[in-house]
């Protein structure tokens, strides 16, 4: 996940391996051997998605902002009655 040469995951894929991981660690399952690592890819997959989030917030963000510009401050039921 965390490797560089890896493509990007989708936040889909990223949040269904943490679901799993959430999922391994709540059925008691785990050993201490075998948890070690899973929490530390759940911790890298958490961050990722953190990561990915915010950069999808900005982005939304930017387009309200270009969409404001381009309104000249009207709001979206005013557009539709235009329309």
């Amino acid at each position: 996940m965390a490797d560089k040469k890896s493509k990007e995951m989708s936040l889909d894929q990223a949040y269904g391996q943490l679901k799993a991981i959430v999922a391994e660690f709540e059925s008691g399952q785990l050993g201490l051997e075998e948890s070690i690592p899973k929490f530390e890819e759940g911790l890298k997959l958490a961050a990722y998605l953190k990561q990915r989030l915010k950069k999808v917030q900005n982005q939304v963000e930017e387009i309200r902002e270009k969409f404001n510009q381009i309104d000249g401050g009207a709001n979206n039921d005013e557009m539709m009655d235009e329309e």
